[in-house]
């Protein structure tokens, strides 16, 4: 009779204890779940409404498109967002992908007559790896060419110009001479003057046969020189001799009937009125 009894109590007792839980519940309208929001990504708890999500408050989040995401915030109520710039959704979270490997080349490929920047980009387990690359001049006439051989790997080569490098690419066509007077002294002996003048090709080919005139301002008398040709960076030595002079100015003139086509036709003068002296 009594284990009867305290059965029974015990059955009132659970009865009592599941009303009065779902009492409360109705009453104040709250049960706790998890739903997942934005940020570093934990799940959050708080109170969803009993009444309205007891059966769908669990945790998610989806991606609308590459750029948005949305998620079940409190009362399971779908909220939206967009992912940073430069980040891009998957599977709900914002991430910012790692640089794909590649390659680019600013003159597009094997050019010698353009300068031209390499760029790789190269991602492994030991990060992700930039380098450039810049076309330049080894020497007057080697060009070092870069270009892309591959999706993310940059080549070179050695290319010896026709015409000469210049400013990390091949000249497309051949430079010309350019005859200056470099220097020029004076020397008395007897009755004479000897007049020496230095004539220097400052271009990048061979000048041709010219003539350079010496001619001295004080007497008004000339001499026309056979200059013969001079390679680049080469120089002749050309003289003239004239009566005694103690003063005067002297005017020296490469190329002074123009035979020669030069890159620079103004540079071929030269006068110094300090060169004759008593």
């Amino acid at each position: 009779m009594k284990n009867k009894t305290f059965f029974i109590v015990l059955v009132v007792a659970l009865f009592v204890f599941v009303i009065s839980t779902f009492s409360y519940f109705a009453v104040t309208g709250n049960a706790l779940r998890y739903a997942s929001e934005p940020g570093d990504g934990k799940k959050m708890s708080f109170l969803c409404k009993f009444s309205v999500d007891f059966c769908d408050c669990t945790p998610s989040r989806w991606c609308i498109n590459s750029n948005s995401y949305a998620w079940k915030g409190q009362n399971c109520v779908v909220k939206t967002a967009f992912c940073a710039s430069g980040q891009i959704c998957s599977n709900g979270y914002c991430e910012t992908p790692a640089p794909a490997n590649s390659c680019t080349d600013s003159d597009r490929g094997i050019n010698y007559t353009v300068r031209g920047t390499v760029n790789t980009t190269f991602t492994s387990v030991n990060g992700t790896a930039y380098n450039s690359y810049t076309d330049y001049c080894q020497s007057t006439s080697m060009l070092r060419e870069y270009y892309c051989n591959g999706v993310y790997v940059a080549d070179q080569q050695n290319v010896n110009c026709q015409y000469g490098c210049s400013n990390g690419a091949c000249s497309i066509t051949q430079p010309k001479p350019d005859l200056i007077v470099q220097s020029a002294s004076a020397y008395n002996f007897l009755n004479n003057t000897m007049i020496l003048a230095n004539i220097k090709n400052i271009g990048g080919s061979t000048a041709g046969q010219s003539t350079t005139r010496i001619h001295i301002s004080s007497i008004g008398v000339s001499r026309y020189l056979l200059t013969p040709q001079i390679v680049s960076g080469g120089v002749v030595q050309v003289s003239a001799n004239f009566s005694l002079l103690t003063s005067g100015g002297v005017n020296i003139t490469a190329d002074f009937f123009n035979n020669v086509t030069e890159s620079n036709e103004a540079n071929n003068f030269y006068i110094n009125y300090t060169l004759l002296r008593p």
